[in-house]
């Protein structure tokens, strides 16, 4: 008899308020607490203020209490009221493939920075990966048929077509990138790769470089930072800038290494280069094959958007000069403009972006132009 006394005692002391605190809190927990009616606290809640009037003293008494008291609305019950699921959809390209170190770093950190949003607004974030650089290979998510999702963001390239269908679905859409033609009408939000060629091209020139080659996957995005990058000719005295422009979307080793074996026969090769991490490790063993080394014979700076720089490459074990595309930050102001189409009213930490500043992480991977290089510059 006392052990079940004792057991008793141990439920109602215990797990009696474990389980009173874990019941949902409720529109009518909410109206008691507030002496405010759960008509008003509905709708100070789903910020329907048309329909009813509210002071905003209330409406200031009903927010903090709904924070205090942890209440969760039901999104079916708020979304039959509202009409939005409040969800949004983000698509990622299969292109050049999940397992490549760079695509999952990219994806990851701009996965990251939308969830941030989202949970700053009360929204769920649905993923689906699908072929967005290829319109026969790609399948409308369900998500973006079903009505799943108020909104999307589209991580990585998409190319003309695909986009052109995705616009025709009317959801409000913001790209992560730069790499979706303007004229389609999806916004874009993506690092400001002309800002971070001018850090590269000041750091260069500042050893002496006169000749550099960008080497870029071709879509509108590249276009444009090539277009940038072929200017600084024009405004720093002596210069001349390359373009390495490739035909596919998405370069791969052996770009590189043909570029390389290109480059090492000729008289006035260039002396540095700017490109993707895949450009870079076929650069590096094309002219390991032709004696080359870098910092020595030519320096290399890589575009990535891996923010601790410890890249490396080939037998030099030296740490790469990396230009940062900070993709967290992109895909944070990306989802803020999404739930700014969206009409969702929030009040964000930072001023909203369209374009954000890249950061050059200095290695050991940049050094003096060779001196048969200065040579030739001289005498030119």
């Amino acid at each position: 008899m006392s052990a079940c006394v004792h057991i008793a005692g141990l439920i109602i002391t215990y797990i009696m308020p474990m389980l009173s605190q874990r019941r949902r809190v409720t529109l009518k927990d909410l109206a008691k607490r507030t002496g405010v009616s759960p008509t008003a606290v509905s709708y100070v809640l789903n910020d329907r203020l048309d329909r009813v009037r509210v002071s905003p003293e209330t409406k200031e008494r009903v927010l903090a209490m709904a924070k205090e008291m942890g209440y969760v609305p039901k999104l079916l019950a708020r979304s039959m009221v509202t009409q939005k699921s409040y969800s949004i959809g983000v698509i990622c390209s299969l292109t050049p493939g999940p397992m490549a170190p760079s695509t999952a770093i990219y994806y990851a950190n701009a996965l990251q920075g939308i969830e941030e949003v989202c949970k700053h607004v009360g929204y769920h974030c649905l993923y689906a990966s699908c072929g967005l650089s290829d319109l026969e290979r790609f399948d409308m998510p369900r998500l973006m048929k079903d009505g799943s999702v108020d909104g999307v963001i589209i991580v990585g390239h998409a190319n003309s077509e695909v986009a052109k269908r995705i616009k025709a679905m009317e959801l409000s859409c913001v790209q992560v990138g730069s790499n979706i033609d303007p004229k389609i009408g999806i916004e874009r939000v993506y690092p400001d790769l002309n800002q971070g060629l001018d850090l590269c091209v000041d750091k260069l020139v500042s050893l002496g470089h006169r000749r550099i080659e960008l080497l870029l996957p071709t879509g509108p995005g590249p276009l444009m930072h090539m277009e940038h990058f072929l200017s600084l000719s024009a405004k720093i005295k002596g210069l001349e800038t390359v373009s390495g422009m490739v035909p596919e979307e998405w370069g791969t080793i052996e770009q590189g290494l043909e570029k390389a074996r290109q480059r090492a026969g000729q008289a006035n090769m260039p002396t540095a280069y700017i490109c993707s991490p895949i450009h870079a490790e076929g650069l590096v063993r094309g002219f390991e094959e032709a004696g080359l080394r870098y910092p020595r014979d030519y320096s290399l700076i890589v575009v990535e958007p891996l923010e601790s720089g410890e890249l490396h490459l080939g037998r030099s074990g030296k740490r790469l000069n990396t230009l940062v595309f900070p993709i967290y930050q992109v895909a944070h102001h990306a989802a803020m403009k999404l739930f700014e189409l969206l009409d969702v009213s929030f009040e964000p930490t930072t001023p909203m972006l369209m374009r954000i500043p890249c950061s050059l992480i200095e290695g050991q991977s940049c050094g003096p132009a060779p001196e048969k290089a200065l040579r030739k510059t001289v005498k030119a």
